[in-house]
C-alpha cells in the first residue's frame, strides 16, 4: 500500500504526551510502499528518526548493509541524546581533513560512523561493502551491534535455537541470532524456519529496529560520539559543504579559514566563499573576488580558489585563483563591456580586521 507520510499526521502525533525525539517536517513529506502489516511499524521508525534510508520509495524491497547501518546508528545515537546529522557532517569533515581536501563519497561518513560503532565491519577484503543487500542472519549480527552499542556489555543468558533450520545459520551469527530471537526481536518466517540467508527488507529493518529501541536501556558510559566544541562547530559546517580548502594557526589566536564552493555543476557555475573562524568560534563568511570566467548569458563565473593559507597571527587570509583567460563584464542584453580581470595568476590578500581584500598579478606559469 502507498503511504505518504503528512505533516498533519505528524502534528497530531506531537500532541501526544511524553513524545520524544520525532521526525521533522520536511521529512513528512516522503512517499513510500510498505506492507499493511508494517504500517505502524515504519510510521514510527519515522517519528523517532530512525528511518533515515532509503529516503521513500518501495519499502518491501530488500536493504543495503549502508542503509540499514545508518538506521542504526541513528538508533544508537537516540539513545545517547547525539544529533547524527551534525556527527556526520564532523565525520566528513575529518575525512576530507584527513584525505587533503579530497572527495569523500555520500556514503563514506555513514559507513565511517557505522564501522566506528562497530555496527558494520569489513570484509575479509576490508572493504565496508556498503551496497550489498542483507541476509536475514546479517541483520541479526548488526541488531545485536546496535543493541551492544547501546547497552554496554549484554550478559543475556541464551537459550538454545529451536528453528527447523538452525543448522543452516552460519557459526558467525549464532549467538546473535539466538539473542535477536530471544529478545522477540527477530522472528521466523513460518513452518518454524529462520531462514538465514533469505533476504531482509527495508520495512523489516524498521520494524526491528522499533522494538530494539523499547529494550533498550541508556548504557552510563561514555557516549561513543565523541566531538569537541571546535569539531562540532567547525566540522558541523565545513562537514555538510564541498571543501575545496582549509588552513588553521598554531598559536594563541585559533584562526581557522575553509574555503567551500556552492552551485559546482550548475550553468551559472561555482561560487566560492571562505569561512573565517575566529578564537571564540564566531564565523565571518567571505565572497571570493577573483573571477574566472563568464558568458553573455550566464554572466561572470567566479575562478576556482586554492592555495589556502593563514597569517601568523591570524589576521589576514591568502589564497590564489587561477585566470585562463581575460574575463569581461556583460550587460543585460549580452553585450561584452569591459574588461574585468586578465589571464594570469592572482595572489589574493583578506584583510580580517576591515574585511576588504586585494590582490596581485603574475603571468601564468608556462606550461
Amino acid at each position: 500500500m502507498k503511504k505518504q507520510l503528512c505533516t498533519l499526521c505528524l502534528a497530531l502525533l506531537l500532541l501526544i504526551p511524553g513524545a520524544g525525539t520525532f521526525c521533522s517536517a520536511a521529512e513528512a513529506e516522503r512517499t513510500y510502499t510498505c506492507s499493511d502489516w508494517a504500517e505502524t511499524d515504519v510510521f514510527s521508525a519515522l517519528y523517532y528518526g530512525l528511518a533515515r534510508a532509503p529516503y521513500g520509495g518501495d519499502y518491501r524491497q530488500p536493504i543495503q548493509r549502508q542503509a540499514f547501518g545508518e538506521n542504526a546508528a541513528a538508533l544508537v545515537a537516540r539513545t545517547y541524546g547525539t544529533d547524527l546529522d551534525l556527527y556526520l557532517n564532523v565525520t566528513s569533515f575529518r575525512l576530507q581533513k584527513a584525505s587533503g581536501w579530497g572527495t569523500v563519497g555520500l556514503y563514506d561518513p555513514v559507513l565511517a560512523v557505522a564501522k566506528e560503532l562497530g555496527i558494520l565491519q569489513g570484509r575479509e577484503d576490508g572493504s565496508l561493502d556498503g551496497a550489498t543487500l542483507i541476509t536475514r542472519q546479517e541483520a541479526a549480527v548488526i541488531l545485536a551491534r546496535t543493541y551492544r552499542a547501546c547497552m554496554g556489555k549484554v550478559s543475556d543468558a541464551l537459550s538454545p535455537l529451536s528453528y527447523d533450520d538452525s543448522a543452516q545459520i552460519a557459526s558467525w551469527a549464532q549467538e546473535d541470532v539466538q539473542l535477536m530471537t530471544q529478545l522477540g526481536i527477530l522472528q521466523g518466517v513460518g513452518d518454524n524456519r529462520f531462514h538465514p540467508q533469505g533476504s531482509y527488507t527495508v520495512e523489516q529493518c524498521f520494524s526491528s529496529l522499533v522494538r530494539l529501541l523499547q529494550k533498550i536501556t541508556p548504557y552510563p558510559g561514555p557516549s561513543p560520539f565523541a566531538m569537541t566544541q571546535e569539531e562540532a562547530v567547525i566540522g558541523g559546517f565545513c562537514g555538510s559543504r564541498e571543501m575545496v580548502a582549509y588552513a588553521d594557526t598554531e598559536n594563541t589566536a585559533q584562526v581557522t579559514a575553509a574555503a567551500w564552493a556552492a552551485g559546482k555543476g550548475t550553468l551559472s557555475g561555482a561560487k566560492y566563499y571562505i569561512s573565517v573562524f575566529d578564537q571564540d568560534l564566531k564565523r565571518t563568511d567571505y565572497r571570493e573576488v577573483i573571477k574566472g570566467s563568464s558568458d553573455g548569458r550566464y554572466g561572470v563565473h567566479d575562478a576556482h580558489l586554492e592555495n589556502l593559507s593563514l597569517s601568523p597571527d591570524g589576521s589576514q587570509v591568502f589564497y590564489q585563483a587561477k585566470v585562463e583567460q581575460d574575463v569581461y563584464d556583460f550587460d543585460s542584453n549580452g553585450n561584452q563591456g569591459d574588461l574585468l580581470f586578465s589571464q594570469g595568476l592572482y595572489s589574493v590578500t583578506l584583510d580580517l580586521a576591515t574585511g576588504e581584500q586585494t590582490y596581485t598579478r603574475a603571468e601564468l606559469p608556462s606550461a
